[in-house]
């Protein structure tokens, strides 16, 4: 009958609303779920200066990445002496929590949820961490992607931003200093660049995402192992 199958529709679709997560990744705005260009339309430009200022974000986490690569060498190197153990337990944690802001991020881009699984550290003291961690391959994943995170995935994401940001600079300077230089600067060489942040910012993000989740997200086999 009509008035049931309306019925039916209508649970259909609540039932669909109810099995939402609410903390999954919304924020279309940034998701680049393919490299090429697409269409030159409005939701293309929202869509790019989106993921323009994500990779800003990304190219700032390079500081404290480096930071934690320098401290993690430090930790391994001096473990023997014991003030590596210690070093360790603070170290592992703050790298924990800047790998959870990438995998966001990247999660956010590819338009999933990335995850990884940690060998179970509970009831153990700082050496028993410490162990603990020193097996983990998760771990030692974090701890390559801390380098690359300064290194590749930092150009990667400023290239992104600095794309962006040159035309403006040129064109602040004409405003504020003037001459023929900024005036040229601005006509010839601003639309050559935006054109080049139109074509490439959406796989060089993607690029930077792919990889995020190939060094941080956690296989299907070991996920279930775990």
């Amino acid at each position: 009958m009509p008035e049931l199958s309306t019925m039916e529709a209508v649970r259909g679709r609540s039932a669909q609303a109810a099995d939402i997560d609410p903390a999954e990744p919304r924020e279309r705005g940034v998701a680049v779920l393919s490299a090429a260009p697409g269409p030159v339309d409005e939701e293309g430009l929202r869509n790019r200066l989106a993921i323009t200022g994500l990779s800003a974000v990304q190219a700032l986490l390079a500081i404290p990445a480096l930071a934690l690569w320098v401290l993690s060498v430090l930790s391994i190197a001096l473990a023997p002496l014991g003030i590596g153990i210690v070093l360790a337990n603070a170290v592992v944690p703050a790298t924990e929590m800047l790998a959870n802001a990438h995998r966001r991020l990247a999660g956010y881009v590819l338009g999933e949820r990335i995850q990884s699984r940690y060998a179970n550290t509970a009831g153990r003291g700082p050496i028993g961490r410490a162990a603990v961690w020193f097996r983990d391959p998760a771990r030692w994943r974090e701890f390559g992607y801390l380098a690359f995170s300064a290194t590749g995935g930092f150009t990667l994401s400023l290239a992104v931003a600095v794309l962006l940001a040159t035309p403006v600079v040129h064109l602040v300077a004409l405003i504020l200093i003037g001459g023929w230089l900024w005036f040229w600067l601005v006509v010839g060489v601003g639309p050559v660049v935006m054109l080049v942040w139109w074509y490439v910012a959406r796989a060089l993000v993607r690029a930077r995402a792919v990889v995020d989740r190939a060094m941080l997200g956690s296989a299907a086999a070991e996920l279930r192992a775990r």
